[in-house]
């Protein structure tokens, strides 16, 4: 174990990033976070970490360490729909199940934050459609009558399963 002199050290960072920084109170060093990060932007930093003794006339340096820091998933996306809006044409005579068309919507979260599902607005909708939660498959739930003939608007609500959620028409 280092003592006196020897046992004092200043910490130096070669970040090429300058994300990070390094803080020393003599014998520790503390990383600490300069900049704002985002996985969405980066996901892994990669630096290194000397130690330099502070007291002594030829202040030896360590040999580097290679610090690798993985930023974890926020959930700080909603769900985007990959078109503004979706139409759809139904042939009057579909029946219960007839399978309409599919609206997707994608979150760059990954994980649960990134899991998207899919409902209808508000809820009810009309009785006629209903939504598949997991595929955004859009479907007849009863068949269809000549009092349905016309146009109908719905809308869509994409989720990701923690609560941020986008919705279409």
């Amino acid at each position: 174990m280092f003592q006196g002199d020897n046992a004092v050290f200043h910490f130096e960072l070669d970040d090429p990033s300058n994300t990070f920084a390094v803080v020393s109170n003599g014998r520790q060093g503390e990383i600490q976070l300069m900049n704002p990060v985002d996985r969405e932007v980066k996901e892994i930093y990669v630096f290194q970490v000397s130690a330099v003794e502070s007291r002594t006339s030829q202040q030896f340096r360590s040999q580097p360490s290679q610090v690798l820091v993985r930023v974890l998933d926020k959930n700080d996306n909603s769900p985007v729909f990959q078109k503004d809006s979706y139409e759809f044409d139904v042939p009057r005579t579909a029946l219960r199940g007839f399978q309409i068309g599919q609206v997707i919507a994608t979150d760059q979260d990954i994980g649960l934050n990134g899991l998207v599902s899919y409902f209808l607005q508000p809820v009810p909708a009309w009785d006629a459609f209903t939504v598949d939660k997991d595929s955004g498959v859009l479907s007849l739930d009863r068949d269809l009558a000549l009092a349905d003939v016309g146009t109908h608007v719905t809308t869509v609500v994409a989720s990701d399963r923690t609560a941020l959620a986008s919705e279409i028409r």
